[in-house]
């Protein structure tokens, strides 16, 4: 039977109303936005429970009450090419929200869940819009169930966790305390701060380190497809285990780190292990809320931090941990920056190396919200977010207690998305894999050696060389063609696919010569051009530099690829000679010209 959708308004007036400049924040997560090609993942959504008894003019009202309260909910922006420093936001005094009424087709929460993923597609037009879309799911005519979808600009996931405790007051009709002293406009102000400005300062400072020692991709693997190409709609998995978190605070009160901490460190070392890969750049997001004035406050200040862990260094599991907890102070201090600035360093440095960083490895800790809740939580970011218990779906390990529950495909841009939603009374988290990196089997024994790797660290300082024995994940195999190059494992049909983007038909050879420093350097010979056109059509440059800018250009998507370290222009015809004998050619033809092309 056909759903019946009726429309309504909830008007708001006589509101503080005003304009000014973006925080380092907000300016991050608009930038995301509009250069996503997709940005309905950057819209957080949530099904509200109505309590019986609640009229359609109780949820207008405490509708009313919410935006009031908070600024973000109601502002649109006036954007500046590349979000620039003339981006405005403009928040309104006045104005409207369409309220959507739609009548349950059978069970309410089901309605509200198919609700939410049909608002929730496709971006805000920022410009015009206020970043909020709201449905009411009525059952035999009464509301039942808000469903709310706000973009990412509006709110980070504290805030979300605000937004859904101040519901929850507002339906059992409890007075809800003051609003937070600061608005997203006066951030800036705080931001302008002596002491906040150095820090953001030196921020900047640990991005370009960081970015100078990083591997472009912490998955860079046989058979991956370009992203361009690829379908980034990934299944998830939920890991729930009540005996993992009495694991892990047994580990965390013989070390000292956090449980936090914990899970990362584990996250890391089964990442390291599978990949081959022992140097583990992990981006983990960051709430930023690290002054008082900040405590409360809604809106986004959510950023990136950046964690390199050595994973060869250490010999125990504890010493992995507290090099990790060590690695992460510095980095979620380091995660409070101007994001323009960030993005030249990061593009700046990775020109000079020639890598285009991949941000493929993702962690975030939302444990410390809605700790009040017992049991494992419900679904969460990036899922729909729905009241009450989930429904057991998966299998149940009793050996481990163990449940491995599968969630719903969502788009999430990453190659591997670890969320923990609790780490004290139960272990719950969300694992979010790329098939090409995880199969569903694979991401199955992945939850399972998490939770055999805490319990063998709960018993004693656990020896990394054991970890082979706890999963039955086996490193990956790369074959003859690849080698080590600046950090980065590096393909070198891949590098060669990508000069043949770039030079075309004209004469050239790749090669990779063993390097002190880098581990290997990669060499491009090249004819000079003559009257050759480029691949793209563009002019064929005759300089190392025209042809590393354009490498760079053809570069993101291609984990395991680089540009080469050196490039060497000859004269003369190019060489004819067959493989092995083809790099002796090469390096015997006269040089016109060579040099890094930084």
């Amino acid at each position: 039977m056909a759903q019946q959708r009726l429309l309504s308004k909830v008007g708001f007036s006589g509101l503080s109303a005003r304009s000014g400049p973006l925080a380092f924040g907000l300016t991050n997560l608009l930038r995301a936005v509009i250069v996503d090609d997709d940005p309905s993942h950057l819209n957080l959504t949530s099904v509200l429970p109505v309590p019986d008894g609640t009229g359609l003019g109780g949820v207008e009202a405490a509708v009313g009450v919410l935006l009031e309260r908070h600024e973000s909910l109601r502002t649109t922006y006036r954007i500046a090419p590349g979000i620039g420093p003339d981006t405005v936001q403009v928040v309104a005094g006045e104005g409207s929200l369409d309220l959507l009424l739609v009548e349950a087709d059978g069970d309410p929460a089901e309605t509200g869940v198919v609700l939410a993923r049909e608002l929730r597609t496709g971006g805000f037009d920022l410009e015009a819009d206020l970043p909020v879309r709201l449905a009411v799911v009525l059952s035999g005519g009464a509301p039942a169930l808000l469903v709310c979808v706000v973009c990412h600009t509006a709110m980070d996931a504290t805030s979300w966790e605000i937004l859904v405790e101040e519901w929850a007051a507002l339906m059992d009709g409890r007075e809800l305390p003051a609003a937070a002293a600061l608005q997203p406009i006066d951030v800036v102000a705080l931001e302008e701060r002596p002491s906040v400005r150095r820090l953001t300062e030196s921020s900047l400072s640990y991005w370009d380190a960081r970015m100078r020692a990083v591997p472009q991709a912490a998955f860079a693997l046989p058979g991956l497809t370009d992203p361009a190409e690829k379908d980034w709609h990934h299944t998830g998995l939920r890991i729930v285990s009540e005996r993992a978190a009495e694991h892990l605070g047994r580990i965390a009160e013989r070390t000292g780190v956090s449980r936090s901490v914990i899970t990362l460190a584990a996250f890391g070392a089964l990442v390291a292990r599978r990949v081959a890969e022992p140097d583990c750049a992990i981006t983990s997001l960051s709430a930023n809320r690290v002054v008082k004035e900040l405590r409360g406050y809604f809106g986004t200040l959510a950023q990136d931090a950046v964690l390199l862990l050595d994973t060869a260094a250490p010999e125990t599991f504890d010493q992995l941990a507290r090099e990790c907890r060590a690695e992460a102070m510095r980095a979620y201090r380091a995660s409070w920056f101007d994001p323009i600035r960030a993005w030249e360093v990061i593009n700046g440095v990775g020109a000079q190396r020639g890598i285009s960083f991949a941000r493929d490895l993702v962690f975030n800790d939302m444990s410390a919200l809605g700790r009040g809740t017992a049991g494992p939580s419900g679904r969460r970011f990036p899922s729909v977010r729905t009241p009450g218990e989930e429904k057991d779906r998966g299998d149940y390990d009793e050996t481990l207690d163990l449940r491995l529950d599968p969630l719903p495909a969502e788009l999430v841009p990453s190659r591997l998305v670890l969320i923990a939603h609790r780490l004290e009374d139960w272990l719950d988290l969300g694992l979010w894999a790329d098939p090409q990196v995880l199969t569903a089997g694979q991401a199955a024994e992945f939850g399972r050696s998490f939770v055999r790797l805490l319990a063998a660290a709960a018993d004693g300082d656990l020896p990394l060389d054991r970890l082979p024995g706890l999963t039955a994940l086996t490193p990956v195999r790369r074959g003859a063609d690849w080698v080590r190059s600046d950090r980065c494992w590096v393909d070198l049909v891949a590098v060669r696919r990508l000069a043949a983007d770039v030079l075309g038909d004209r004469p050239h050879l790749v090669l990779a010569e063993p390097d002190e420093r880098l581990g290997h350097r990669l060499v491009c010979h090249l004819a000079a051009p003559g009257d050759r056109p480029a691949a793209d059509g563009a002019t064929d440059p005759a300089d190392p530099a025209g042809v590393h800018r354009r490498m760079l250009d053809l570069l993101p998507g291609r984990p395991s690829a680089i540009t080469p370290q050196w490039y060497v222009v000859h004269t003369g015809p190019a060489p004819d000679a067959p493989g092995a004998d083809a790099a002796d050619a090469w390096r015997a033809l006269p040089v016109l010209t060579e040099g890094p092309g930084r």
